[in-house]
């Protein structure tokens, strides 16, 4: 379902002339040959790594391997079920390829992705957030970026 949607609005933004030709869905889905690319090339590959496996999971709609990449506090307060519920209107952002913008902190470390909705940057591409902290040995999301699960922000 996710891949219809996807592929829908590719073909919608990729409206032009007739002649140009629709985008490929595979140039946005991540692969783990890319994630282990970009995560090399990044200052703390382990945290990228997680973070680009996160998307990944979402783009795939592999929602079990996301809500496992979540830290055990985070999978506490927000079931399995409602993890899916409240994922759904967020999960358009994970649509397209994201880039690594930025890089803060060493435990916890925080990876700002950018999710571009065309070929190149722009002031209209949103960039987000992710806070990771080690639990067992792995780096897990902590945060919740998109807030899709109401946490209180802190006063």
């Amino acid at each position: 379902m996710l891949l219809a949607v996807f592929v829908s609005l590719a073909l919608i933004g990729g409206c032009g002339g007739s002649s140009d030709p629709s985008p490929s869905p595979e140039r946005y889905l991540l692969t783990t040959a890319s994630i282990d690319q970009v995560a090399a090339k990044s200052d703390n590959p382990a945290a990228v790594k997680s973070t680009l496996d996160f998307w990944r999971a979402v783009q795939f709609q592999t929602f079990g391997d996301a809500y496992n990449l979540l830290t055990r506090s985070l999978r506490s307060r927000i079931p399995y079920d409602e993890f899916l519920d409240k994922l759904g209107p967020a999960r358009y952002v994970f649509l397209a390829r994201p880039q690594v913008y930025d890089l803060a902190g060493k435990d916890p470390a925080t990876v700002f992705l950018v999710a571009p909705q065309g070929d190149t940057l722009t002031d209209n591409d949103q960039v987000i957030g992710f806070t990771l902290t080690r639990e067992d040995g792995q780096w897990r999301i902590g945060s919740d970026p998109f807030n899709v699960f109401h946490e209180q922000s802190a006063p």
